[in-house]
This record gives C-alpha cells, sequence and structure tokens, in this order.
C-alpha cells in the first residue's frame, strides 16, 4: 500500500503525473543540440518567473535544470578555450613549424582535467593557466625535481662577474655589486629576482654559436645566454663597448632572452603564444626593426630561420627599449613595454631608462655610491 504525505492520493498522482510529464519535455529538449542552449535559458527563465508551481510540485528538477545547464556551460568553454588555443597554435606552426610547438599538447591536457575537475567539485571554470603551476607538466622537458629546488639552486649559484667596458680611450670596470644594483633598481621587478643564475666573463668564444645562426665566420660574438642553464656569458668583444651600450644594448639584449617564450616561469601559455605571434609578424613586416644582426642570420630550413630570427629580434628591439625607447617604432614599442609590464605593474620605462643613465655616468666618473 503506498503511502501519501500530505494531499489526497488523487493530488499525489496528479503531481506524479506533472513530474514525468516535466522531466519527458526536458529531456527531448536537452537532446536536441539545435534549440537546447536558447531553450534552457528560456526555462530557468520561467521557472525564476513563474515556474514555482512546477518547483513545488518536483523540486529536485530545477535543480537538476540547473546542474546541466553548469555542466553544459563548463564543456561550451571548454571547447571555446581549446579552439581559439588550437588556431594560434596553428598559425605559429605555420610560421616556425615544430619550433611553434610550445607546449599546446601538454596544456590541453591540463585544459580537460580542469574542466572534468569543475564539474566533479560543481564549480565554475575558467582557465588561465599561470606556468607558474605549469612547472613540473612536460611542456619543455623540463625534469620537475630541477624546479622544485630551482630557489635553492638560484640561492647558491647565483654570481655576477665584474664587467669591463671602455669610456672612451679609458677602460672601465663594472663591480658586480654595481651590476646587480642595476639589475634591480633599473629592469623590470622580477627580471632580478627571476632571472638568470650566472652573470660571467670568458675571454674565449663559442664558435658554434655563430654556425647556429648562419652568422659569417669573420663575425665576433659580444655575448650570449645560455637558456636551459640560464646564464649569460660575456666575452672578450664585449669589454671593447662604451659602458653605455654594454649595459643599455647588449645586457638588456642577454636579459631578454631569459624572459620570452620560452620561460615557464614568465606569464600565461596564452600571453606567451601571443608575445611568440606578434614577433613572428613584426619579423616579415616592412616597417620592422632593420638589424644587421637578425637580418644576417640564415639557416636552410626557412621556418627555422624565422624562428631564430623571431628569437633575436626580440632580444633586439628590448635592447632599443632599454636603450632609445623614442626611436623605436611604436608596433615593436608596445609590444615590449606591455610585456615588461607583466612584470612590474609600476613600471615606467623613462624614469628606469633615466635612474640607469646617472648611474652609468657616476660609474665613468668613478663616483657611484649607492
Amino acid at each position: 500500500m503506498e503511502r501519501f504525505e500530505g494531499g489526497k492520493p488523487s493530488e499525489k498522482i496528479e503531481e506524479q503525473k506533472h513530474a514525468a510529464e516535466y522531466k519527458g519535455i526536458f529531456e527531448r529538449i536537452r537532446k536536441n543540440p539545435l534549440i537546447r542552449t536558447s531553450v534552457l535559458s528560456l526555462g530557468l527563465a520561467i521557472s525564476a518567473l513563474g515556474g514555482l508551481e512546477v518547483a513545488e510540485r518536483a523540486p529536485g528538477k530545477l535543480a537538476e535544470l540547473h546542474e546541466i545547464q553548469r555542466e553544459e556551460n563548463v564543456a561550451a568553454k571548454k571547447v571555446k578555450i581549446l579552439r581559439e588555443l588550437g588556431a594560434k597554435e596553428k598559425k605559429l606552426k605555420e610560421l616556425f613549424g615544430e619550433r611553434g610547438d610550445i607546449g599546446y599538447g601538454a596544456i590541453k591536457k591540463e585544459i580537460w582535467h580542469e574542466a572534468d575537475e569543475a564539474v566533479k567539485k560543481r564549480e565554475g571554470f575558467s582557465w588561465t593557466a599561470p606556468s607558474r603551476d605549469l612547472e613540473e607538466m612536460s611542456v619543455r622537458k623540463i625534469d620537475a625535481a630541477k624546479h622544485k629546488s630551482a630557489a635553492e639552486r638560484r640561492k647558491m649559484e647565483n654570481k655576477i662577474d665584474d664587467l669591463k667596458a671602455m669610456d672612451g680611450e679609458k677602460e672601465v670596470v663594472v663591480p658586480h655589486d654595481i651590476v646587480k644594483d642595476i639589475l634591480e633598481e633599473t629592469f623590470p621587478e622580477r627580471w632580478a629576482k627571476e632571472g638568470p643564475r650566472r652573470i660571467g666573463f670568458q675571454k674565449s668564444e663559442d664558435p658554434e654559436a655563430l654556425k647556429q645562426l648562419g652568422l659569417p665566420k669573420t663575425w665576433r660574438i659580444v655575448a650570449e645566454t645560455s637558456a636551459g642553464e640560464s646564464y649569460i656569458t660575456f666575452y672578450k668583444q664585449a669589454s671593447r663597448q662604451p659602458v653605455d651600450k654594454l649595459i643599455n644594448n647588449t645586457l638588456a639584449h642577454e636579459m631578454a632572452h631569459n624572459f620570452d617564450w620560452t620561460n615557464l616561469a614568465v606569464t600565461s601559455f596564452e600571453e606567451r603564444m601571443d608575445l611568440l605571434q606578434a614577433i613572428g609578424e613584426r619579423i616579415g613586416s616592412k616597417d620592422r626593426l632593420k638589424s644587421d644582426y637578425v637580418e644576417t642570420i640564415k639557416n636552410e630550413a626557412k621556418q627555422e630561420e624565422r624562428y631564430l630570427k623571431a628569437q633575436e629580434y626580440w632580444a633586439e628591439i628590448c635592447a632599443a627599449y632599454f636603450s632609445h625607447p623614442k626611436e623605436m617604432n611604436y608596433k615593436d614599442f608596445k609590444i615590449v613595454d606591455n610585456w615588461m609590464k607583466k612584470f612590474d605593474q609600476k613600471w615606467n620605462v623613462g624614469d628606469k631608462n633615466a635612474e640607469r643613465g646617472a648611474i652609468i655616468e657616476a660609474i665613468k666618473q668613478g663616483v657611484y655610491s649607492k
């Protein structure tokens, strides 16, 4: 014998009929992809305004309606994000071949995982993927254990050598502590904190560097960055540069290599994709910065050549930005300026360049003191 709590048996049967009817209609709507989304929204509005009777008759159904809509919102967002990132990855691969793949496969798995977790936890879903959260993923096939001890290794290995330069005919030594001050006080805040672990001087050049970039053997390497190890090495040729150029141009150029789209600890994955694409488009523009260095880079594989040029073009426009920003093409200026402000929200290139200029003048006079 059925038990009825409240109401007459005939009324309870009527309620059950309404509930079954409601469920049948809803299921047919839900399975129709053409009208599902709009009708779900309309259904919610009706439920909110005039569907109280239905909610009273079948209170679990309104909750179910909300739950299904929430799950579909998560799925729609996931598809939208993957579609947008996929389109960007396709563009990068057209420009740079395999070099344009900066980790989309791993990121795609992460997005699926985050969306599934949002459904399980009944939470909203949005994905910005700060790169720091992805350090232990195989985006660049970096040993996770190595990253876990990165702070300790940086503390142990952070070392800066004295740098030598010229002031006219006079040799100038830039002591390591002053180099450190310049980085901490006149470059974006995180550049000093998260930059290279080692800035050193070495007499002999690495002949492989010229070969990798397809540069003539008559060229001389002034400095280079070992991105994987986060080292900057200055060579003998650097000591022949004016001190202004050594710091504002060469040091800035090499620091920029440490903070491009390959650095996982920089910004979000999508922002790094956008930077690489922006640089890829600029190196093919008629109004690009005409750097003899970048223009001379050669490689038989054209996509590889384009990628090598993109790496160096980025570093060159950063050097221009820290040297003479007012002379830059505005498109290049905005790319660099926007990127710097991701590291330092209070960043003002005019003020910081003036501070650095004052330090350099004090170095020349031998009167710099902190």
